[in-house]
């Protein structure tokens, strides 16, 4: 498991991890998941070109994007999971039991050279934003070949998230605290392996609605605050059961959405 992080490791590797990511976090709209397929652009590889997988998804977890992706694939379209954790990758194959996976990193992803049509990552490549495996998915895809990956970001402009968000990230590791890191080690690389990375933007694509309790497990999903000793998280949970009970904007609700925005990104390799 080359190129894991400890923290994903220590916070995610357990099956009640598992469980509880795929509860708690928000899903893909079949709007954004059109918009991806798009942008993978398979039909520009379809000629002059054998692979044994058009698609491969890195860093698939549970299997919450895979699922989202193969029913609106065409059923002809190879598709190839690939999860680094053991316990992600357990619920993945018990949830789609049929779909080909892969246990792999994204700086050792297992598959020949030019062998794979298109690179797709959901919400995890600042798991690895490195140059290594910005260098590791350029050796797998074909010539043109897309990378596309994304991000289901919490709308900071509603303030009470903006709060809360804050929150969330004041007991982060700082290498994981932003998103936007793997522009310059995929700008390092040159013109000469990725085509300049474009992005769109698309506002309030996901709600993470629920009771307090569900805001809480979300909350708790989080690798570096799943990992914390139980009475450290404890307390920390207090505190933004605290922050749900007393902020005027959400105080008093029963029910509570979070909206999320959705930044996509997509680059081709070059050569």
């Amino acid at each position: 498991m080359d190129g894991v992080s400890l923290v994903a490791k220590r916070g995610y590797d357990t099956q009640e991890a598992a469980e509880q990511y795929s509860r708690c976090r928000p899903t893909w709209s079949r709007e954004v998941i059109d918009i991806v397929i798009d942008k993978l652009n398979l039909s520009k590889n379809s000629e002059n070109c054998s692979t044994k997988y058009d698609i491969v998804e890195l860093g698939a977890g549970t299997g919450m994007a895979t699922m989202k992706m193969l029913e609106a694939l065409n059923k002809n379209v190879h598709f190839l999971a690939t999860e680094p954790i053991s316990a992600f990758l357990a619920k993945l194959k018990a949830t789609l039991p049929h779909t080909d996976n892969l246990q792999c990193s994204a700086s050792d992803i297992k598959l020949p050279d030019n062998s794979v049509k298109a690179v797709v990552a959901f919400h995890c490549v600042h798991w690895f934003a490195n140059e290594e495996a910005f260098r590791e998915i350029h050796r797998v895809l074909v010539p043109g070949g897309a990378f596309v990956f994304l991000w289901n970001e919490r709308d900071i402009s509603v303030p009470w998230v903006k709060t809360f968000d804050d929150m969330i990230y004041e007991p982060c590791p700082p290498e994981l605290r932003d998103i936007h890191r793997w522009r310059e080690p995929l700008a390092a690389l040159g013109p000469n392996l990725f085509t300049e990375a474009k992005e769109e933007t698309h506002k309030e694509t996901q709600q993470l609605r629920g009771d307090r309790q569900t805001i809480l497990d979300y909350v708790s999903s989080m690798s570096y605050i799943s990992c914390l000793p139980p009475p450290e998280r404890e307390r920390l949970l207090g505190k933004f059961l605290q922050f749900l009970n007393t902020h005027p904007d959400v105080k008093g609700k029963q029910m509570i959405s979070i909206p999320f925005n959705t930044e996509i990104y997509w680059c081709y390799k070059v050569s």
